[in-house]
């Protein structure tokens, strides 16, 4: 894990309301666009304080130098 993972762990409450069925990470620094054709289902939805918190790690890994 680095500094730029959020980690959803089961049973917390950033878990709810996701979809997810396992504990995940999203990466951060390494987002890319897929083609639509290969998106199998919508999962869910981050709650707002995990938004907050994806946010400032973007902001905090488009400001490093």
């Amino acid at each position: 894990m680095i500094e730029s993972d959020v980690i959803i762990k089961q049973g917390t409450e950033h878990s709810a309301g996701t979809g997810l069925t396992v504990d995940s990470a999203i990466r951060l620094h390494k987002i890319v666009t897929i083609p639509k054709y290969l998106i199998k289902r919508k999962l869910g939805k981050i709650g707002k304080t995990l938004e907050v918190e994806i946010k400032v790690k973007i902001r905090n890994l488009f400001n490093q130098e």
